[in-house]
């Protein structure tokens, strides 16, 4: 029963959210826009010097 919590929450955040928040692209449209971007989530930031 926990896997299964794990990966409706691992679907919520990585597929539902992005499509919600876009709703007229599909998952791959919005993740070429987000690597045209730069823009990631999981890679820390340089501060600016």
């Amino acid at each position: 029963m926990t896997a299964a919590y794990a990966l409706i929450g691992a679907l919520q955040i990585l597929v539902w959210n992005p499509l919600a928040a876009v709703p007229d692209m599909n998952r791959d449209e919005i993740k070429a826009a987000m690597s045209a971007a730069a823009d990631t989530t999981s890679s820390p930031t340089e501060p600016d010097r």
